[in-house]
């Protein structure tokens, strides 16, 4: 299984019971498809980090993506893609979140 492919796996599996949708980064976990431009580029930052991302993946993640808390607009400009925004903030819109 390729990091990427693990790494989707994880990102969709760790929070399907727990998701706060207050929380950038559980919506972006919804929001986000294997196939998109955000994917790769995390998949990029992600593995650059040199973590070891088949041991402790949940923690990893957490860290990653530590300090968003109801930061909905840095979050965005950060980890996703510019021409998928809209898309970001449409789900955030759906959902009463923006």
């Amino acid at each position: 299984m390729s990091l990427s492919d693990y790494l989707y796996k994880k990102v969709k599996d760790i929070y399907t019971k727990n998701i706060d949708l207050n929380h950038p980064v559980d919506v972006w976990r919804m929001w986000v498809k294997k196939d998109s431009e955000t994917w790769k580029n995390f998949t990029l930052r992600f593995s650059n980090y040199h973590f070891n991302a088949f041991d402790n993946i949940e923690d990893l993640l957490r860290h990653f993506f530590y300090g968003y808390e109801g930061d909905i607009e840095t979050f965005a400009i950060n980890w996703v893609a510019a021409k998928e925004r809209e898309s970001f903030f449409n789900i955030l819109q759906k959902n009463n979140l923006k």
